[in-house]
């Protein structure tokens, strides 16, 4: 199973955690990440006492990323998190786990609420989805309070409506972060950022979308391009799944 990380003992009680992918299951259905990362970091042995995050992560599947982040914020080691090109949707959730977190001067994080594919059901259970969707965005509106302690819960609910998404001086004004660093202390470049399909979200501001596809390969854009179609036709699927549930509702013994 392919996990997004990548865990490195450095010695005397230092650990390195590289979250370089998406989080969670793949639609294949491989692997329950979370499970994963918490045994990973288990096999790292009790004297682990300095943790450090490093982060480009578009984000993924709430619930593995709300584990992860309990298991990182429970592991009783002190905790630091740098972004080193994005922090978005539940990746940035899993940082907020840390002491002190930096962001590149040319990093990015973005919060939004969670979404759900509701495949089909009457109104009761839709509404019963929505309710359950405002618990997930409560939750991670607790790990972003965090950091963002001068922040209101209906201020960060409004900011995750939105879709906001934070250059590191923004983050470090909402509080999200404490400390942009210069591009030299990373050796990072927005670059590392760019291979991301940013399609799935709703309000990318033309500014970012621009400078990533500006440091974006040509083979990164194949890539992206390949995922996109891919994307599509599953979402395809699920919308034909949902009309012939809808189309044809006596199959499960609907009245």
């Amino acid at each position: 199973m392919k996990t997004p990380w990548k865990i490195k003992g450095s010695g005397r009680g230092n650990l390195e955690i590289l979250l370089y992918d998406e989080i969670g299951e793949s639609y294949s259905g491989e692997g329950t990440t979370a499970r994963a990362f918490a045994e990973d970091l288990g096999a790292a042995g009790p004297g682990i006492t300095d943790i450090h995050l490093r982060v480009n992560s578009p984000g993924g599947n709430c619930f593995d990323g709300i584990s992860m982040y309990n298991c990182l914020l429970t592991h009783g080691a002190r905790i630091t998190a740098t972004v080193e090109g994005l922090a978005a949707s539940i990746a940035s959730v899993i940082i907020m786990a840390a002491e002190r977190i930096s962001m590149a001067q040319n990093a990015l994080l973005m919060i939004h609420n969670p979404y759900a594919a509701v495949l089909g059901g009457d109104a009761n259970d839709l509404r019963k989805m929505a309710a359950t969707l405002d618990k997930v965005r409560d939750s991670m509106i607790v790990a972003y309070q965090r950091h963002a302690k001068n922040a209101s819960k209906a201020e960060l609910a409004a900011m995750m409506n939105e879709e906001s998404w934070f250059s590191a001086s923004e983050a470090r004004s909402a509080g999200l972060i404490e400390e942009v660093m210069d591009p030299d202390e990373t050796g990072q470049d927005l670059a590392v950022a760019a291979n991301v399909d940013l399609s799935r979200f709703r309000n990318v501001p033309q500014r970012i979308a621009a400078r990533l596809k500006e440091h974006t390969t040509p083979d990164a854009r194949a890539e992206l391009e390949s995922a996109r179609l891919r994307f599509e036709a599953q979402i395809q699927f699920l919308k034909s799944l949902a009309v012939a549930t809808l189309t044809y509702p006596h199959s499960r013994g609907d009245a």
